[in-house]
C-alpha cells in the first residue's frame, strides 16, 4: 500500500515505473559509431566512450571493447 511507504520510496517506485532504460541495441550502435570530433582530445573521447558504454552491458569485456573502439577511431 502506498501509505506504508515513505515519500522517498514512492518517488523511487515512480521513477522505476516511468523512466525507461536506454535500449541496449541503441546504446551499442551509438558506442560503435562514435568518432573523434575535431579538436577533441584523446582524454575527452575516452571519457565519452566510457559514458556511452554504460548501457552496453560489456561486463568483463569492457576494457577490450573500449580499446578496440579507440583503435578503430584512430586507425581510420
Amino acid at each position: 500500500m502506498p501509505t506504508d511507504k515513505s515519500y522517498g520510496q514512492l518517488i523511487d517506485l515512480m521513477k522505476s515505473h516511468y523512466i525507461t532504460k536506454p535500449s541496449y541495441h541503441r546504446s551499442l550502435v551509438l558506442f560503435q559509431q562514435r568518432r573523434k570530433l575535431e579538436n577533441e582530445s584523446l582524454k575527452e573521447l575516452y571519457a565519452d566512450l566510457k559514458r556511452l558504454a554504460k548501457n552496453c552491458n560489456f561486463g568483463a569485456t569492457f576494457d577490450a571493447r573500449l580499446r578496440d573502439q579507440l583503435f578503430s577511431v584512430y586507425g581510420s
